[in-house]
């Protein structure tokens, strides 16, 4: 082979390796287009109540990695799908799976906690509920849901108590959202000696909702 036949196969070597560089790019940016729709269409169907529909489409997203903290987000967000559907023994599944993966995201771990907390208060393991909830508090004390879910087991349990201070708790963090307040509320209209032998509830419980109206009227 003479040496212009082999300057015109180098030629042509460099020209195939742009060419596929040129395709992969391309390829690539459709993936990531695609993945980025899809995510979107999950988001959207899970934002208007349709979780069957966002659970079909986040199928399309799962895909095989080493990655743990992958991994671990998306049980997580499976689980979260399954809660939406209220497939609670489903939900505890997923969050199981992504329990041993322990994710360096400091959020993602927290959710995984307390969500499987939340999801065990569904089906009645109150006990099991109040581990994850309480390292869920651990992970992120400053964060007000945990304390919610802790207090939830801690009345299914039977620990009023212990039940009103998670509440409590849980209103000074986030008094935005009411729903530790009811529970509170309801907790005490069932059991309305607990006010008699505290007496200083009232003024706790009063407290609470002042937290709770401040907020509302701030916006």
């Amino acid at each position: 082979m003479n040496q212009t036949t082999d300057v015109q196969n180098d030629d042509a070597h460099v020209h195939t390796d742009q060419v596929e560089k040129l395709l992969l790019k391309k390829l690539h940016q459709c993936q990531k287009a695609m993945g980025e729709a899809v995510y979107d269409l999950v988001r959207f169907y899970s934002a208007v109540g349709r979780p069957e529909k966002a659970s079909a489409y986040y199928e399309l997203l799962i895909q095989p990695t080493d990655n743990l903290d992958v991994c671990a987000l998306q049980y997580l967000e499976k689980g979260q799908l399954m809660e939406q559907q209220k497939k609670y023994e489903q939900a505890v599944s997923f969050y199981a799976r992504a329990l041993p993966l322990e994710p360096q995201d400091s959020r993602v771990w927290y959710l995984i906690n307390n969500n499987l907390g939340y999801s065990l208060n569904q089906c009645g393991e109150y006990e099991r509920a109040e581990e994850y909830c309480r390292a869920a508090i651990r992970i992120d004390p400053g964060r007000y849901n945990a304390y919610k879910n802790l207090a939830l087991a801690l009345e299914g349990m039977g620990k009023l108590e212990e039940a009103i201070v998670g509440y409590v708790m849980a209103t000074e963090r986030m008094p935005r959202d009411p729903r530790a307040l009811g529970h509170l509320e309801d907790l005490l209209e069932k059991h309305p000696y607990l006010l008699i032998e505290d007496p200083e509830l009232e003024e706790v419980v009063a407290r609470c909702r002042e937290m709770v109206l401040e907020a509302r009227d701030s916006g």
